[in-house]
C-alpha cells in the first residue's frame, strides 16, 4: 500500500506521495548528487541551516538538498591544507559514513513519520470542520428557533407560546429531542414544566421539538413582594420597581393558572421574562381572606390583623399566607383576641353571632302621658325598663296635643335614662262663616256637624272636606284648606 502525505494547505489533487520521493533521492544518487557534498562542508550551527539524509537498504546516505528561508554562511579552509588533502585532479573522493550516521538517520524517519501524521490530523480536523460547517448550516435550513413560555405539559406534548408572536401552538416532541440546561447539563424532557421559558429547536419538516434549552437570556426576579398590579396598563410593581407583562402572560400559583386580578399586596412572587417582558409570574407565597359574618351586630367595629387595622370590602379582607392574630371590637361588644391560621386561596370566617354582647338598661322619663314609644321600631312600655346591647338606636316618642320626637341614643353604659321632652302643639284656629240659599241646612266638617246655617264658628287651621245637606236639596260638597283667621263659604242648593 502507498503512503501518502496531506497538506491541509493544498486540495486533495495536490498530494504528494511518501514513494516518489523515495524514487527522486534514487535518481539523485545515480547522477551522482549525492557524493558531491561532504557533511563536513557546512557548519550545522548557521542560522536556519538543517540537513535532511535518507539511508537505503544498502547502507549508503544520500543528501537531500533542503529549501532554506536563509541560505547558510559558507566556512571554507585554508587553500594550502585544501591543496595538500586534495588528490591530483581536484576531484575529492566519496567519504564513507561512519557508524553515527545511522542513528542521525533514525532520527530524520522518526520526524518524517511525525509530520506525515500531524499534516494528516490536520486534514482530518479541517474535513471535520467542513463537515461540522455544512451540518450547522443545513440544521439551520431545517430547523426553526424561537423563545417560548410553556403553558402546558401532557406526556410528550407541549402547548407552547411564542414570546416573539404572541401565538400559542400544540408541539409534538421528537423522539431524539435533546434538554439542555443553562449549566450545559443534559436532562429528561420530563423535567420541564409549567412557566418555563425555553429555547425551542423545531423541525420544519416534521414540526417537532427537536431540542429544548435554558439559556442566560431568560431573567428571573425572586422574592418580588408588595405587589400591585394595573390589569389596565399591564404592569406589575412592588412600589421600587415597574415591569410590564403581555397579554398571554401566566400567572400561576401550585401550578394552576390564576388572573392577575387575583394578586395582593400579601402576596410574593417569582417573575420570569425575556427582554423588557414579563412572560410568567409564579406565586410563592399566596394569601386567603377573613370574611366577617353578621357584621352588623357590630357596632362602631374596628378589626385588626396582627394589630393593624384592616380595610374591608364586602365584608371580606385579603391576608397572607400562614398564622395570625385577629383583633374585634366595637361599641357593644367586649374586645376579642384571636390567633388563626390563614390557608391560601381559602377564606376563613368569623360569625359575630355568637358573640358576647354588652347590654345596658334603658328607662324613660317623659313629660307626657300616654306616650307612643318605638325603639329601632318596636314599640316598648314607658313604664317598663328595656333591656339592650350596647350600641345606638332610634327612638320615636308621640302623644296627643304634642308634637313627635325622633331622635337616637346611645346605650354605652350598664344603666341608661332617657329624657325626652316633647314639645307641646300650638294649634291655631279661624272663624268660618257659612252661609246657604235657602238657609237651614246642616254643614259637616271632615263629617261632624259644626252647625246650621246660616252660621259662624271657630275652626282649628286645617284641611277639611265641607258637606252641606238639606232635605229635597241635593247634597253639596267641597274640599278646602282653613289657613287664614277667617273664611266663608256660600253656596246655591238645587232642589231634587
Amino acid at each position: 500500500m502507498k503512503e501518502y502525505n496531506f497538506d491541509e494547505n493544498k486540495s486533495m489533487g495536490e498530494t504528494v506521495r511518501i514513494d516518489d520521493i523515495k524514487l527522486k533521492l534514487s535518481e539523485m544518487e545515480e547522477q551522482g548528487t549525492a557524493g558531491d557534498f561532504d557533511d563536513d562542508d557546512y557548519d550545522d550551527g548557521f542560522d536556519g541551516g538543517y540537513e535532511d539524509e535518507y539511508e537505503d537498504e544498502g547502507g549508503d546516505t544520500a543528501e537531500i538538498p533542503i529549501k532554506r528561508t536563509k541560505e547558510p554562511r559558507e566556512i571554507r579552509e585554508p587553500k594550502e591544507q585544501r591543496e595538500r588533502r586534495e588528490p591530483k585532479g581536484g576531484v575529492p573522493p566519496k567519504k564513507k559514513k561512519n557508524g553515527g550516521g545511522s542513528g542521525r538517520v533514525l532520527i530524520y524517519v522518526l520526524v518524517a513519520i511525525v509530520m506525515v501524521a500531524a499534516v494528516a490530523a490536520a486534514v482530518i480536523v479541517v474535513s471535520a470542520g467542513n463537515a461540522g460547517r455544512k451540518n450547522n448550516a443545513e440544521a439551520n435550513e431545517t430547523t426553526e428557533y424561537f423563545y417560548g413560555v410553556v403553558a402546558s405539559v401532557s406526556n410528550n406534548k407541549f402547548e407552547i407560546i411564542d414570546t416573539q408572536v404572541g401565538k400559542t401552538g400544540f408541539y409534538t416532541l421528537g423522539d431524539a429531542v435533546t434538554v439542555t440546561k443553562e449549566d450545559g447539563r443534559k436532562a429528561a424532557y420530563s423535567t420541564v414544566t409549567r412557566g418555563d421559558i425555553i429555547y425551542v429547536g423545531l423541525s420544519k419538516d416534521a414540526g417537532e421539538v427537536i431540542s429544548i434549552e435554558y439559556t442566560d437570556d431568560v431573567w428571573e426576579k425572586e422574592d418580588f413582594d408588595n405587589v400591585e398590579v394595573d390589569t389596565g396598563n399591564k404592569t406589575i410593581s412592588n412600589g421600587t420597581r415597574r415591569y410590564s407583562y403581555d397579554k398571554n402572560t401566566l400567572f400561576i400559583y401550585n401550578g394552576d393558572f390564576i388572573k392577575d386580578s387575583d394578586l395582593t399586596k400579601e402576596d410574593v412572587v417569582t417573575l420570569r421574562g425575556i427582554g423588557d417582558t414579563v412572560w410568567t409570574v409564579t406565586v410563592e407565597k399566596y394569601h386567603g381572606y377573613i370574611k366577617i359574618e353578621n357584621a352588623d351586630r357590630i357596632e362602631k367595629p374596628v378589626i385588626t390583623v396582627d394589630g393593624k387595622e384592616a380595610e374591608f370590602t364586602d365584608n371580606m379582607t385579603p391576608v397572607s399566607a400562614g398564622a395570625h392574630k385577629l383583633g374585634i371590637s366595637g361599641s357593644n361588644i367586649d374586645e376579642l383576641t384571636v390567633d388563626i391560621h390563614i390557608t391560601a386561596g381559602e377564606i376563613y370566617s368569623v360569625d359575630m353571632a355568637s358573640v358576647q354582647e354588652k347590654t345596658g338598661v334603658l328607662t324613660f322619663n317623659i313629660n307626657a302621658d300616654n306616650c307612643i314609644i318605638l325603639v329601632d321600631g318596636k314599640q316598648v312600655s314607658a313604664d317598663s325598663p328595656v333591656v339592650l346591647s350596647m350600641g345606638t338606636y332610634t327612638i320615636s316618642v308621640s302623644a296627643e296635643g304634642y308634637k313627635t320626637y325622633n331622635g337616637t341614643i346611645d346605650v354605652n353604659e350598664p344603666l341608661v335614662e332617657a329624657d325626652i321632652q316633647l314639645e307641646k302643639l300650638q294649634v291655631k284656629t279661624a272663624s268660618i262663616t257659612v252661609e246657604s240659599n235657602p238657609a237651614g241646612a246642616t254643614v259637616y266638617a271632615n263629617g261632624a256637624v259644626i252647625g246650621v246655617t246660616p252660621f259662624t264658628t271657630q275652626i282649628n287651621y286645617g284641611d277639611y272636606q265641607i258637606s252641606i245637606k238639606k232635605d229635597g236639596y241635593a247634597d253639596y260638597n267641597l274640599n278646602t284648606t282653613v289657613n287664614d283667621e277667617q273664611k266663608t263659604i256660600s253656596v246655591l242648593l238645587t232642589e231634587e
